[in-house]
């Protein structure tokens, strides 16, 4: 139960199951607004460096042989949805006995105790040492100054060393964490060492993005501009077409965002001789209405070799400057969805090095190993988490969640995974997606679902964004 509305706003949508569609737009904005405020954290106190709201205290862990050792834990104050932290070994450190935690309290926590080659995970249940997760990762003999770094995902943890994804810990049903779902989740550091060391690590907590989101997003468009083109002597809006129409019925009823990803050609016409006239009421509704970048046409594939970096680049910049010319810089969306999910290193770090920079990328709903110029170690990851933050290239890859047109029933879908293991690590972020084709008769089944997946995201605490306006730190 919402229990303080924004100021203006009444009491009546402060229901469990809103009943009308004005209802569950209040709803969403309220979310919105509720979930973008952290609180203002104090400076730590204590001899190590850390980030400002870390609260050191020296506790005691009873061992699985009933051993009782020192564990200094260093917890992040309280911070809702904390989503990664990253320790540097020290001088006086032990990297054997670093471990990286997400909890709820002190006594239950899971963590990763980095061995001299391998990483293994445990968890913490009233204070007492519970079982191993059976999961490890090897790396490097780790020595002072390096960097060890888990990302929480749900109930699953990306796991970095020196800023390389060595692997991701993965629950199963028999292996649950202790962490409570969308919780006040915090992050911490427990150093199994004397009370008095001076220079065991510097630790840094990333909190998360405000909590959950989703976002709808369109390939292959390009009919749609087409139209408005054909008919800009009649039409006195974009609205006028019926897809961009119903686009608009569900932002003003629910809030809803929307990136259509555009070809510059269909064959026979191409975006270049697209219509100016609606320039203004596109930058006028770019808060919810992004264009970006997908392919030259429908046989492009960026990621099989056949189309050079400088060619490929040369259809980026062809997307970007007629969306600029027809519409605005502002409706421009620099996390994109390219044709065939494809994109060689070389192709992404041209893309990422244009003028109109990219800054991220959609993957596949499904496991096809041809997925950008991912390494089937990040694959993997993006399988079992939302998101993944590539930090040697900068770029920021997004897991699609679900294509409309495989579901009889989205929502059916979503409420199954909700209470699926196998989905622990995936319902924070949800990437809904379709194609324009699907968009085009008024009975179309794809509207029907669209509408009903935006109720079923407000009635579950999502809010509506574009993964480009929420890249995190880590």
């Amino acid at each position: 139960m919402i229990k303080t509305p924004p100021q203006g706003m009444s009491y009546q949508y402060l229901i469990n199951k809103p009943e009308t569609t004005n209802d569950l737009r209040l709803k969403s904005e309220f979310i919105s607004q509720r979930l973008k405020k952290i609180d203002d954290f104090s400076a730590g106190i204590s001899d190590w460096v850390y980030t400002p709201g870390i609260e050191v205290v020296d506790g005691m862990l009873t061992m699985a042989s009933g051993i009782k050792v020192h564990v200094n834990v260093a917890l992040f104050k309280g911070i809702k949805n904390a989503r990664g932290i990253e320790v540097t070994v020290g001088a006086d450190g032990d990297p054997k006995y670093t471990r990286l935690a997400f909890g709820n309290n002190l006594g239950n926590f899971v963590y990763s105790s980095p061995g001299a080659s391998a990483s293994a995970f445990y968890r913490t249940i009233a204070g007492k040492l519970d079982t191993n997760i059976d999961v490890a990762f090897g790396h490097p003999d780790a020595t002072t100054g390096d960097k060890i770094k888990a990302v929480l995902h749900g109930q699953n943890i990306q796991y970095f060393y020196n800023g390389s994804l060595l692997g991701t810990m993965v629950v199963s049903a028999s292996k649950m964490y202790v962490l409570p779902r969308h919780n006040s989740i915090m992050a911490g550091v427990a150093f199994r060492a004397p009370t008095d060391a001076p220079n065991i690590d510097s630790v840094v907590i990333y909190p998360n993005r405000p909590y959950k989101y989703m976002h709808f997003s369109i390939d292959d468009s390009i009919n749609i501009f087409k139209d408005l083109k054909e008919q800009e002597n009649l039409y006195t809006s974009i609205f006028n077409n019926s897809t961009f129409a119903f686009f608009k019925s569900m932002h003003d009823k629910y809030g809803a965002k929307f990136s259509l990803y555009l070809f510059y050609s269909d064959g026979t016409w191409d975006l270049g001789s697209m219509t100016t006239k609606f320039a203004s009421e596109f930058r006028e509704n770019a808060d919810w209405l992004k264009l970006g970048f997908h392919a030259y046409d429908g046989t492009s594939d960026y990621g099989n070799g056949t189309i050079l970096t400088a060619d490929a680049l040369s259809h980026y910049n062809l997307v970007v400057n007629a969306i600029r010319t027809f519409a605005s810089g502002y409706n421009i969306d620099t996390v994109i969805r390219p044709g065939y999910f494809g994109g060689s290193l070389d192709i992404c770090r041209a893309w990422r090095d244009a003028e109109c920079s990219v800054r991220g990328f959609l993957t596949a709903d499904d496991d096809r190993e041809s997925q950008l110029y991912l390494d089937a170690t990040q694959r993997y990851s993006l399988s079992k988490c939302d998101d993944y933050l590539d930090t040697a290239e900068n770029l920021y890859f997004v897991k699609t969640d679900l294509r409309i047109e495989n579901f009889a029933d989205p929502v059916a879908e979503f409420e199954s995974r909700k209470v699926n293991v196998d989905y622990a690590g995936q319902m924070d972020i949800l990437e809904v997606f379709t194609h324009e084709g699907r968009l085009r008769s008024a009975t179309d089944p794809a509207k029907i679902k669209i509408e009903n997946v935006c109720k079923w995201a407000i009635q579950n605490g999502y809010i509506f964004a574009f993964p480009m306006d929420y890249i995190p730190e880590c």
